[in-house]
């Protein structure tokens, strides 16, 4: 977790952009929503995140499709379910676990255009 303390010294935390470091796991999404989703209560749904692990710094971006993990497994660290595609990118599917840093994804247009009138 040296990683995750470095990378969060780096971060930029503005407002509603909160990083967290957390340990995420994965899990089968239904076929409509498979691709690089996630589930999670602590973001809304439609939320897009970079998640990056910990150890090896690969990195994904999903987006929050579905509520989870459950509140039993939130209270043991856990503050997100992968799907299986955005899993396999951060660790492979051996562990099961990963430690986690993730992030909101600001899009541009929240920025203030400082060139407009």
């Amino acid at each position: 977790m040296k990683l995750a303390a470095a990378i969060l010294a780096l971060l930029p935390v503005a407002g509603f952009a909160q990083v967290s470091v957390c340990t995420a796991s994965w899990y089968d999404a239904p076929a409509p929503v498979s691709g690089f989703t996630c589930a999670s209560w602590f973001y809304p749904l439609g939320t897009r995140l970079q998640v990056t692990e910990a150890h090896n710094g690969n990195s994904v971006v999903v987006t929050v499709t579905d509520r989870g993990p459950a509140r039993r497994l939130v209270r043991a660290g856990r503050k997100i379910d992968l799907s299986r595609a955005a899993f396999a990118v951060l660790d492979g599917l051996e562990l099961g676990l990963a430690d986690v840093i993730v992030a909101p994804v600001i899009p541009h247009s929240a920025f203030p255009n400082p060139h407009s009138k």
